[in-house]
């Protein structure tokens, strides 16, 4: 564990670019797609929190949209600098279990494309609703099993950091059964879930789910594999024809 720390800490942003990246343009989108979600629920006095954000630009675009209150949380030295210094950010150098709000309550926690890193992610999505109001909400967003993205091959999208790999399915039923209730979803190579905190309810750990997507799984990957080599041989023979 502790290595792989380290390697959140100095080694997993290295090849992924600044908020200043044009690759990095789908951060804002990802910012708007929350401040719609959101809309109704923030108010200027409220606390939003992004566990693992990064160079921050998607907690500052929600952040300026509501004029409230914003903490993230990120184990990258490097990124949690820039993201101080570009956006002005309040920063907590860690994980999720270095996260102490000083008796604040979150009233909207953002997990973007971080979920699926979690060795354990019911107990992360469990400290998540520890940290947030009796009437918070939670955003969040992971790869698609079911949907990998058609320009990568498996090897790549497949990523060795990638703990878990979730469907609409099983991340709403997980949400469900930490205490949240689904309000919005959304689903392509990614899936996103707009979540209540319902505090009080009692959590449901145990016994099998009442589906098994083995099979959808299964055929979900062999499409992507049919569909993406013929098309990445040609992409390839044209490159060479063209002396590239």
């Amino acid at each position: 564990m502790a290595s792989i720390q380290a390697y959140y800490e100095r080694g997993y942003w290295e090849d992924r670019g600044s908020a200043d990246d044009a690759r990095h343009d789908v951060s804002q989108q990802r910012g708007a797609a929350i401040a719609a979600l959101a809309r109704n629920v923030i108010g200027k006095d409220d606390l939003i929190v992004e566990v693992g954000c990064g160079h921050g630009k998607i907690l500052a675009y929600v952040r300026d949209q509501f004029a409230c209150q914003a903490l993230g949380v990120e184990p990258s030295l490097a990124q949690c600098a820039a993201a101080r210094e570009r956006f002005g950010l309040e920063l907590i150098q860690g994980g999720l279990d270095d996260l102490d709000l000083g008796g604040r309550k979150a009233k909207l926690l953002i997990l973007s494309h971080v979920l699926e890193h979690f060795h354990e992610p019911r107990a992360a999505l469990a400290r998540c609703r520890a940290a947030l109001a009796d009437d918070g909400w939670i955003f969040v967003e992971v790869p698609s099993i079911l949907c990998p993205h058609p320009a990568k091959r498996l090897s790549t999208w497949l990523s060795i950091e990638h703990m878990v790999y979730f469907s609409l399915t099983t991340l709403s039923q997980m949400l469900a059964e930490t205490g949240f209730r689904v309000t919005a979803t959304e689903s392509s190579t990614f899936v996103r879930a707009f979540a209540q905190n319902t505090a009080g309810l009692p959590q449901t750990h145990g016994g099998s789910p009442a589906f098994n997507e083995y099979w959808p799984v299964r055929r979900a990957l062999l499409r992507h594999e049919i569909h993406y080599w013929p098309r990445y041989a040609a992409q390839r023979a044209v490159a060479m024809l063209s002396g590239k």
